[in-house]
């Protein structure tokens, strides 16, 4: 079976290869790198200071799970709050940066609809300011990057989350989830 269409076993393999390694990853190589690639290519200015105490900025939640500090994190903020618009974020540049990766949104089909939008609108703003395209033909259900790396939409059903084995899974608005389906996504 065939994980990247198109391309042969060698050419599969390197990809997992180059995915496996941060120091051959493209892309931004440190929080300040990171936070003016997203600036200067996506016109996005992430909140860098933490507005109450014990509690952390936006930037750093999302610079902690793009560099992969930790294996789990929770985001909780306000609606309206970007929550859903940057791990969008996350698993965009993931997949633009580091070939092979593999990243899912789970959640209700409205939901994952809004996160579609705003990787639509990161595809297209990164085609702009740069000038190619790193995606081929974006679908809803999948989205498959020229590098080879997969965005996935799943509708949080038990159905959805069985079955695809993403290295990168965004659950949003997990508490109107079903508590299975969202124990059950635990394991994707």
């Amino acid at each position: 079976k065939e994980t990247y269409p198109g391309l042969d076993r060698e050419e599969q393999d390197t990809i997992l290869t180059e995915y496996t390694s941060w120091e051959k990853a493209s892309g931004p190589k440190s929080d300040d790198e990171l936070y003016e690639w997203v600036e200067q290519n996506l016109g996005m200015r992430i909140p860098r200071v933490r507005v109450c105490e014990n509690h952390c900025a936006p930037f750093d939640f999302f610079a902690d799970v793009y560099f992969e500090r930790t294996l789990s994190a929770v985001a909780m903020a306000n609606r309206g709050g970007a929550k859903t618009a940057l791990a969008a974020l996350w698993l965009y540049l993931s997949n633009r940066f580091h070939p092979g990766c593999e990243g899912a949104t789970v959640a209700s089909e409205q939901q994952t609809g809004r996160a579609y939008d705003h990787l639509k609108r990161y595809i297209r703003l990164d085609a702009v300011e740069n000038g190619e395209q790193t995606i081929g033909e974006p679908l809803l259900k999948k989205t498959t990057f020229k590098n080879g790396s997969i965005y996935e939409i799943i509708i949080a059903t038990m159905a959805g989350v069985n079955g695809p084995h993403p290295q990168k899974t965004h659950a949003d608005e997990v508490e109107l989830m079903d508590p299975r389906v969202f124990q059950e996504s635990r394991n994707m």
